[in-house]
């Protein structure tokens, strides 16, 4: 249902998924022994339990966990969402300065043991494989703009319009250099 909730707002057609839950995000991030990232900025949040000073360190399975989920900072789950794309950057440099491509098996049993997918084993294998071939440093880390609300008492992002240039600027796969309208960097947030 997420993938088609997905495709309908995006426009873009999603070719499979890969899906954890908490417990297996830190699993998995307690499997690689942490991930490195350069926390932006302290926190002391009690009920994210999310106790982090900021600058570089590696983050630990709970630790990752309560610095992806922490919204009690400037700006919410836009800031949140930031964040959790510095996790993801960590986790990209991680795996291309620790491994190569000869440990992808390894890599993709321990990946399976704490997510699932509906990806078959030549396609995981083939997205895994490109990790090695991306750049982190070409990659941004954006979030698309929109407003927090409420929908039946839930609450909710909404997309600004203007994220429809995003998705079909996405319709190759690439961003091009220069961001659409609709987007935040880390250098906004």
């Amino acid at each position: 249902g997420m993938v088609q909730i997905a495709e309908e707002v995006s426009g873009l057609d999603i070719d499979g998924y890969l899906i954890t839950g908490f417990l297996g995000f830190e699993g998995v991030v307690d499997a690689f022994t942490g991930i490195p990232v350069d926390v932006p900025f302290a926190m002391a949040v009690p009920h994210a339990e999310a106790y982090l000073g900021s600058g570089p360190q590696i983050l630990q399975g709970a630790d990752a966990l309560a610095f992806s989920r922490n919204r009690n900072i400037p700006d919410g789950d836009f800031r949140r969402s930031l964040d959790q794309g510095l996790v993801i950057d960590g986790a990209l440099r991680m795996v291309q300065h620790e491994f190569d491509p000869l440990d992808l098996p390894g890599l993709l049993a321990m990946l399976l043991e704490f997510t699932w997918t509906d990806l078959d084993a030549e396609d995981l294998l083939t997205v895994a494989a490109g990790a090695f071939e991306l750049d982190p440093g070409t990659i941004p880390n954006i979030v698309l703009s929109g407003f927090p609300t409420s929908r039946g008492g839930q609450f909710v992002v909404l997309l600004d319009d203007e994220v429809a240039g995003v998705f079909a600027d996405l319709e190759d796969g690439v961003l091009t250099e220069e961001l659409p309208p609709g987007t935040l960097t880390y250098d906004e947030g």
